[in-house]
């Protein structure tokens, strides 16, 4: 089974984050019905909050970015980070091994 036309198809979509979520859903399910898969869709409420702000400033450069957060913070130099740390929330997925920062809690 090919599955790069469907992968093609979530991964034009973007982040799947509210709309582009109920989107990815569509997709997935016109794919499986395709296939004569039997499944069940369990759909949810949900609140996704409205960002109204949303900058990454690195080594004093902004860098374009999404929001996927509420607070604020730092990455300290060279470390990875990833999701939550103790008291502090954050979601900023960073590893000095790529140039890629990801929003990984869309």
């Amino acid at each position: 089974m090919n599955y790069q036309q469907l992968l093609k198809q979530l991964t034009d979509i973007g982040p799947r984050y509210a709309q582009c979520e109920m989107d990815a859903a569509k997709i997935i399910e016109d794919y499986l019905s395709s296939q004569n898969t039997i499944f069940t869709p369990q759909p949810f409420t949900s609140v996704v909050p409205i960002v109204s702000k949303a900058e990454l400033i690195v080594d004093g450069k902004p860098v374009e970015c999404l929001g996927s957060s509420i607070v604020s913070g730092q990455i300290p130099d060279g470390e990875s980070h990833f999701g939550y740390s103790g008291e502090t929330p954050y979601n900023i997925a960073y590893s000095p091994v790529t140039d890629s920062i990801s929003v990984v809690d869309y």
